[in-house]
């Protein structure tokens, strides 16, 4: 395959997944609902978002990817174990995302299972029972 043909293939495989929606639920809210979610976990999602929320009574979602606990990525401090807790200790919701932060259309069921598996390991390990019910 040409690397045009790919990059194009490619191109469109994204966003099939970003727009077709497979067994959607639908779901008819009787008031509007607003989410706040932290994508990734930067420190500063829950020192600094964490506190606006926190002041307002309100909690937010943070998707932890495990391999970016206390790491530094593109210039982002990312959460450690003791922001993890913190989070969870707040009443936020700690979502799922891949250990890795896979690129999913790229990447064989399998091993996103496996890497699934493996994040939500890391999850129990800081928050014993803690069950991952979202994803990112």
């Amino acid at each position: 395959m040409s690397p045009l043909l790919a990059r194009a293939a490619k191109s469109a495989n994204v966003r099939l997944a970003r727009n077709v929606k497979l067994n959607a639920l639908d779901t008819r809210l009787k008031e509007a609902v607003v989410s706040f979610t932290f994508d990734d976990f930067p420190r500063s999602a829950l020192h600094e978002g964490g506190r606006m929320l926190r002041e307002r009574g309100w909690a937010g979602t943070y998707f932890a990817a495990g391999s970016f606990c206390g790491r530094r990525v593109d210039g982002i401090d990312y959460f450690d174990r003791d922001d993890l807790v913190r989070a969870a200790e707040e009443g936020h919701e700690i979502g799922c995302h891949t250990f890795g932060h896979l690129r999913l259309p790229e990447t064989r069921p399998q091993d996103i299972e496996a890497d699934l598996r493996r994040n939500a390991e890391f999850v129990a390990d800081a928050l014993p029972g803690h069950r991952l019910s979202s994803f990112a």
